[in-house]
């Protein structure tokens, strides 16, 4: 793809790319640190935060989504099966005595990349104006690179 970009003169859009792609891969890497239960559990609690509510509890079917040996993974399990992976997950204990093991893992194995997440946030339309712009963009993963290479 990158080859076919250049051949028609997107050699920015081809840098560009590369760049969406190492951020995307390092972002996998560190959703392969979560089990796929956990993963599941993440995206449960994130729309119980964000949406206020949650439907798929009560449904039969549950379409989940999570990484799983570095591809991205879709299915469609038994609301039986999501309800006990929640349960099995987070259970009695509070949300804090759940969550904090994985992501101070996380956070703390990969604070070079939050950072560069972060900056990405805050400079959300500047990256867009320069894709549109077709001028390049780069992110630094360091960790990701080292890991890579080493």
């Amino acid at each position: 793809m990158k080859k076919e970009a250049e051949d028609r003169g997107f050699c920015v859009l081809a840098a560009n790319t590369e760049e969406l792609v190492k951020l995307s891969d390092y972002s996998r890497t560190l959703l392969c640190e979560l089990s796929k239960e956990d993963q599941i559990a993440f995206v449960n609690l994130r729309n119980q935060w964000v949406h206020g509510y949650l439907s798929a509890p009560y449904t039969e079917n549950v379409g989940v989504k999570y990484v799983e040996g570095g591809l991205f993974v879709r299915e469609r399990i038994s609301g039986d099966a999501y309800n006990k992976i929640i349960s099995d997950r987070i259970g009695a204990q509070s949300v804090d005595a759940y969550l904090g093991p994985h992501v101070g893992r996380i956070l703390g194995a990969s604070e070079e990349y939050w950072r560069m997440m972060a900056a990405l946030e805050a400079n959300e339309r500047n990256v867009y104006q320069a894709l549109l712009e077709n001028r390049p963009i780069r992110f630094t993963v360091r960790a990701f690179e080292q890991k890579e290479s080493g």
